[in-house]
């Protein structure tokens, strides 16, 4: 309440990302999305960095089982060592070779261990849980043994995580973890936003292109060559005027030196799909529809039926653009020459946010944070959003802050780093 009067002042207000202190601000947005979902943590900040640290680090792996390393979330490996500075850092586990180290037993320096072994990422969840984790006496022990016990999923299995001398230290080692795995939740909370439009090329860049679709999956022409965004629009105006006029000419009157003036006129301005009505792909220039080795007859028979089938389509565009096909459909090239739809830029930000965290793993909440972000973003843009694990943040991480430095140049490192990000963003589902 003490700063609404500036968060609704600058509550739609973006960023400066040419601002040499862009790591210790952003826009007023960002800094009121982050005060409706009480994330204390401060913007523009690596949301893996809590797992980078000497201090306390979590290594997140594929599960090693054969034929399972792209399957589900990756797996959470959780040590953690206790000592007398109230201090509980989490590691890999590390087990020497002849396992001489039991659950629990005491180091040699006097320090003693909970050990969780392998489990997924609802243990940052499930970790917090007093339902979860318990200590009890260890029925088996004639020495008055106390145990540190985990419950295993749903069911009412429960894990050994150490095994001590006293009730005093399995509590302090229950308590020490249960603090520092809360406080690895809240530092790890918080989100990334990424909008679309600064990630497109310049306009006078040669990465744009189009493609006249008929129908889903079903192309009858592309660009020849990748050009500007304004060359691009000269060249379908160009090709508009073209078939505009071969429309005008009665069928009847179209012999086989017509469509060769035709065709000499699209030479330069498209590839046409020649294998259109096999609905296959293979893209040639116009001449390539008449040097194709097929017989004469049945040659003619196929270019009129193209090139009728091309203008007719591309007539339809211009006098109907309101219906879904057929269309023009612009594309982006990127700088490995994959493709992506130009209206991934179009008014889209991206909400990148982690999914391992306690609070975000609850659907429910999940759910409020999207339907927050949309309430109180501008109308007009439309926001997706991208659940990341660990280490798949932690790539998105690396691309996205390095695109953020290299973005002032507008150099070739620049457009790289972009096509890098928008690899990680592009869903062709959404874009198609």
């Amino acid at each position: 309440l003490n700063d609404l009067s500036s968060l609704t002042q600058n509550r739609n207000q973006a960023f400066n990302y040419h601002q040499p202190s862009w790591e210790t601000g952003r826009g007023g947005f960002e800094e009121k999305m982050n005060r409706l979902l009480y994330i204390k943590n401060p913007l523009s900040r690596l949301l893996t960095d809590v797992f980078n640290s000497d201090q306390s680090s979590i290594t997140a792996k594929p599960s090693s089982k054969p034929g399972k390393e792209s399957e589900g979330p990756a797996k959470l490996y959780a040590y953690i060592n206790g000592g007398d500075d109230d201090k509980a850092a989490l590691y890999e586990p590390v087990i020497p070779a002849n396992n001489t180290q039991e659950k629990g037993e005491e180091d040699t320096n006097g320090n003693y261990s909970l050990f969780f072994g392998k489990t997924t990422l609802r243990f940052f969840k499930d970790g917090l849980g007093r339902d979860r984790l318990k200590v009890i006496p260890d029925p088996n022990s004639d020495k008055n043994e106390w145990l540190v016990i985990q419950k295993l999923n749903d069911g009412n299995q429960w894990n050994i995580a150490g095994r001590y001398p006293d009730k005093k230290i399995a509590g302090k080692l229950l308590y020490d973890f249960t603090k520092r795995l809360k406080a690895i939740n809240i530092q790890s909370e918080g989100f990334h936003l990424v909008e679309h439009v600064l990630l497109r090329p310049l306009l006078d860049s040669s990465f744009f292109g189009f493609n006249i679709a008929l129908a889903d999956n079903c192309i009858i022409a592309k660009q020849r060559d990748w050009s500007s965004f304004y060359d691009r629009e000269n060249i379908l105006k160009k090709i508009g005027e073209i078939t505009a006029a071969d429309m005008l000419v009665p069928n009847d009157e179209k012999d086989m030196n017509y469509y060769k003036k035709l065709i000499a006129k699209l030479e330069g301005l498209c590839l046409i799909n020649r294998d259109i009505e096999n609905e296959g792909y293979e893209f040639v220039k116009p001449s390539g529809l008449i040097f194709n080795g097929e017989p004469a007859d049945k040659k003619e028979i196929k270019v009129k039926s193209i090139l009728n089938l091309f203008s007719i389509n591309f007539q339809q565009i211009a006098h109907n653009n309101h219906l879904p096909y057929p269309a023009i459909k612009p594309v982006v090239r990127l700088s490995d020459d994959k493709e992506v739809m130009e209206n991934f830029f179009d008014s889209h930000v991206t909400v990148v946010l982690p999914c391992w965290t306690a609070r975000f793993q609850n659907r429910s909440f999940r759910t409020f944070t999207e339907k927050l972000f949309i309430e109180h973003s501008p109308v007009a843009v439309k926001l997706n959003f991208k659940w990341l694990h660990i280490n798949e943040m932690k790539d998105f991480e690396k691309s996205y802050f390095k695109w953020m430095h290299s973005m002032k140049k507008q150099d070739a490192e620049s457009v790289r780093d972009a096509n890098s990000l928008i690899s990680i963003l592009y869903d062709e589902a959404l874009y198609s």
